[in-house]
């Protein structure tokens, strides 16, 4: 039957709009766990790759703030007095 809605929509779609199952990112993916009807699939090497890059990143920033940082986190910020005073140069105060 030409116009058919099989002939129009991707092969990956048709299960999905028939009323089966969701084809998109079901598939057979190597190693995978159910658990009460939840079906957990092992990432791809791609994604661990991606998420230890991530995760490098957010630490190495998270020590680079506590190194520039550091004494505000542990002492709190400085009490006013002990800001260094640059009001001596021009002779004005404010």
């Amino acid at each position: 039957m030409p116009g058919a809605a099989s002939d129009v929509v991707p092969q990956s779609a048709r299960g999905f709009l028939e009323g089966g199952k969701r084809g998109f990112a079901a598939g057979a993916h190597g190693k995978s766990v159910t658990y009460e009807g939840l079906t957990l699939h092992e990432p791809s090497m791609a994604h661990k790759v991606v998420a230890h890059a991530m995760s490098s990143i957010m630490w190495f920033w998270i020590f680079y703030r506590f190194y520039k940082d550091g004494d505000t986190l542990l002492y709190g910020h400085a009490a006013h007095f002990e800001h260094e005073d640059d009001e001596g140069t021009d002779g004005e105060h404010h």
